[in-house]
């Protein structure tokens, strides 16, 4: 039996619907829905992309086909910077995940855990005001800062792959220099982690 698929906007070889977006893709895939539905296919390269842009259609997904919608898609650069993407946000459904979503809610979100946090909140948030009124950037004694890692992790997962979208012309990345940019700042959040876990255990013994 042929599979019946939402509208679709006419593609191009290889790429696809990718020059349908333009420099602001949320206001393109807007006119497209206009143009195609609320429930609308592009063809990003490889990556077919289901477009929802109702309230009705999204709460149809959400709530009777949450399972058949679960995962996530993982990008190649944060499969790379968050370990394989194993952990609970970007981890694959299926009963390994399961497990661990279950375990972080009764074991580390419970009220009894957060109430035994709430000293490390308090002197978080007094940090907080004091960088804010000082006007400093805190950074501990961690070199790189967390906000510094963090922004180079989030700028790298939302960095255009070929990877993501051509699966035969991946090595493009590393003429683009992405693949390097992804090993360092990989190698830093490691680093980073390694110093914090060493300052954990460092407080812990004294």
């Amino acid at each position: 039996m042929k599979r019946k698929f939402p509208p679709s906007p006419p593609k191009l070889p290889f790429i696809g619907n990718l020059h349908h977006l333009g420099s602001l893709p949320h206001h393109s895939i807007r006119a497209l829905s206009d143009k195609h539905g609320t429930l609308m296919l592009l063809h990003l390269g490889h990556s077919p992309t289901l477009v929802v842009s109702s309230a009705e259609m999204a709460r149809e997904i959400m709530n009777t086909r949450d399972i058949e919608f679960a995962n996530r898609h993982v990008t190649w650069a944060t499969s790379v910077l968050f370990y394989g993407c194993k952990e609970v946000i970007f981890g694959p459904y299926c009963e390994s995940w399961r497990e661990l979503r279950k375990f972080r809610v009764t074991e580390l979100l419970n009220q009894k855990k957060l109430q035994s946090f709430d000293f490390i909140r308090e002197e978080e948030t007094d940090d907080l005001i004091a960088v804010c009124v000082l006007g400093e950037k805190h950074q501990g004694d961690i070199e790189p800062g967390f906000g510094e890692v963090s922004k180079k992790v989030l700028d790298l997962c939302l960095d255009f792959s070929f990877r993501d979208f051509f699966l035969y012309v991946g090595w493009m990345d590393k003429l683009t220099g992405l693949d390097s940019k992804v090993k360092l700042t990989f190698e830093e959040v490691d680093r980073f982690l390694d110093q914090a876990i060493k300052e954990q255990e460092h407080k812990k013994d004294h």
